[in-house]
Formats: C-alpha cells, sequence, structure tokens
C-alpha cells in the first residue's frame, strides 16, 4: 500500500473542504462568521439576480487583494502582543456564503420597505458586507480588555483605522445568544475587514457547541419551534461563559 504523505493529506482535505463548501455553503457572516470553508468561484446558481454572481467575484477579488498586506501585518502585530489566530484558514470568505448574505439582506430591507429585490438592493446589500476579509484574535481571559487595547494601538500606529467596535462579550444583545467584541477595520486603501476578538472558551462556544444550532435557527427552511428551540440551546450554551477581565472597558463606538 503506497504511503500518504502530508502535503498530499493536506490537499486532498482542502479538496474536501472546497466540496462541501459548493455544495452546503458555508458558515454564516456577521457576529459567527470566520469558519466557513473557501467558497467556489463561479456562477450565481438558479434562482438568483442576473449579476448577483459577478458582483459577488469581484467583491471577493477585492478581499483577495488585500488580504495579503493585511494579513501580514495582524501576524506582526498578534506575534507582539501575545495573540493568537483562529480561524486564518477561513479568513476569506466563500463566494456561496456571500451569495447567500447578499440575498437574504436585500430581501430583508425589501421586506422592511414593502418593495422587490432589485439589484440596486443585490448591489447595496455586497457593499453592506464588511466580512469577506475576517480575521479572529484570540487573547488570555485575563489579558482580555488590555490584549485589545495594545493590538488596536499597534495597528492603528501602522495606519489602521477602527471603524465600528460592537461589544457583545460585555454587553450582551437581547434576542441574541452570541458573545464576543466585533471590530470593523479600514486599511490604508481604505478596505474595510472584519476583526474578532475571542477568548478560547468564547470561541469554543461559538465554533463547537452552538454551530449546529446555529445553521438551524438561522434557516427558514426549520419550522419556527425548532429554530426558537435552537436559539435556547445556544442562550443555555453562553451561560457558562466567563467574562474576561477588563471586556466592560472595551466601549461600543460607530463612526
Amino acid at each position: 500500500m503506497q504511503k500518504i504523505t502530508k502535503k498530499d493529506y493536506e490537499e486532498l482535505k482542502n479538496k474536501i473542504q472546497i466540496l462541501s463548501e459548493f455544495l452546503n455553503g458555508g458558515k454564516g457572516s456577521g457576529n459567527w462568521g470566520h469558519a466557513g470553508r473557501p467558497g467556489k468561484r463561479g456562477g450565481s446558481g438558479k434562482g438568483s439576480i442576473k449579476g448577483i454572481g459577478q458582483a459577488a467575484s469581484e467583491s471577493l477579488d477585492k478581499a483577495a487583494k488585500e488580504e495579503p498586506q493585511v494579513s501580514k501585518d495582524l501576524k506582526d502585530t498578534f506575534g507582539a502582543n501575545k495573540a493568537e489566530f483562529a480561524g486564518y484558514d477561513f479568513r476569506l470568505k466563500g463566494k456561496s456564503s456571500l451569495v447567500r448574505k447578499i440575498k437574504t439582506d436585500a430581501s430583508a430591507e425589501a421586506s422592511e420597505t414593502g418593495s422587490k429585490v432589485t439589484r440596486e438592493l443585490m448591489k447595496k446589500a455586497t457593499a453592506g458586507i464588511k466580512d469577506n476579509l475576517r480575521y479572529t484574535a484570540l487573547l488570555d481571559k485575563n489579558d482580555y480588555g488590555t490584549g485589545y487595547e495594545r493590538i488596536k494601538k499597534d495597528l492603528e500606529s501602522k495606519g489602521y483605522e477602527f471603524t465600528k467596535v460592537k461589544n457583545t462579550m460585555a454587553f450582551p444583545e437581547k434576542g441574541n445568544p452570541y458573545r464576543g467584541v466585533n471590530c470593523q477595520v479600514k486599511n490604508k486603501n481604505g478596505y474595510t475587514f472584519e476583526l474578532q476578538f475571542h477568548t478560547p472558551q468564547s470561541f469554543n462556544i461559538k465554533e463547537v457547541k452552538c454551530h449546529k444550532d446555529y445553521e438551524i435557527a438561522r434557516n427558514p427552511k426549520y419550522t419556527k419551534e425548532k429554530r426558537d428551540a435552537a436559539t435556547a440551546r445556544m442562550f443555555k450554551a453562553y451561560e457558562d461563559l466567563e467574562v474576561p477581565k477588563g471586556a466592560d472597558k472595551i466601549k461600543p463606538f460607530k463612526k
């Protein structure tokens, strides 16, 4: 029997991940994102408004162009400030996940205004998605607040700007079980990406304990009862979360 090398194994695993994303989509975006799979680049699929696939590809191309420098700067910053990456291999959103997010956001706005989903709404939804490029910083629970401030200061010294900070780690939202600090950060080229701050415990709750229930809760194919039950289980999972030191000092804002 021929021995499988580590390189062969990694290549096979990557192909399986890509196939999984193509068939099933990836994990979501927004609060929960970051652990999806690399999406398949290509058409937009049946039932989509003409042009959505191209719009998604162009949006992801912009993310891919900015990624190398952003990743380098974050690696340097994290290394100097006792932080680790989580989900680094999935820093670029998959195309199928982006297309789904565009449709969801455009449909939600159309529903609110009582209008139809148009190309203009799709374009607006595409521009409003800021996590095509996304990262997670893992910090020790006893160094969370100060670690966040050091990283923020370090990135700002490199020309980055924090334009939005949402802190559900210390200030939970009613009706939303998710806990973490989610930031929108703009680089020197004016490109905005997402940077989340977690502890190993909060990241494990999000990605391991809550992922299946999150997929149920956000999917309209399930009954309201099943979606509500999934949300209740997520709230239950977060009951054991230890709010890290200094999390309450991180002030939410939006520029």
